[in-house]
């Protein structure tokens, strides 16, 4: 499925659960081509945390930037250099770390507001 060795990598890493699989429905692919992210991003209430890859060209970078430009505060942007899946394998700790604290931090806030 993947011509990214970084993608490889990372989907073989989740092969030691008998759960997972690796599979995208034709369902799926046709509404892939009717998503308009930035048509809905306004009505977002929620918090937004948005981690995105530099050089990804999986889920280009330009197209989640707009959609985040449209989207309400309270939201955070973090960007790594590397691959969609790259900085999964290479960053995944960091990110998983980075995470938490954000969601700990953001709903304490939240919770404090009410």
């Amino acid at each position: 499925m993947f011509e990214d060795p970084d993608g490889v990598e990372f989907t073989d890493d989740f092969q030691v659960f008998p759960s997972y699989r690796n599979e995208l429905a034709l369902l799926s692919l046709s509404n892939l081509f009717e998503f308009e992210p930035i048509a809905y991003a306004t009505r977002l209430t929620l918090p937004l945390l948005l981690v995105t890859a530099e050089e990804d060209t999986v889920a280009p970078v330009e197209d989640a930037l707009e959609m985040y430009s449209h989207i309400p505060e309270p939201k955070q942007h973090w960007s790594y250099p590397g691959q969609h899946y790259g900085i999964l394998v290479r960053q995944y700790r960091e990110i998983i770390d980075r995470t938490g604290h954000w969601l700990a931090a953001t709903l304490t806030s939240l919770d404090s507001d009410k």
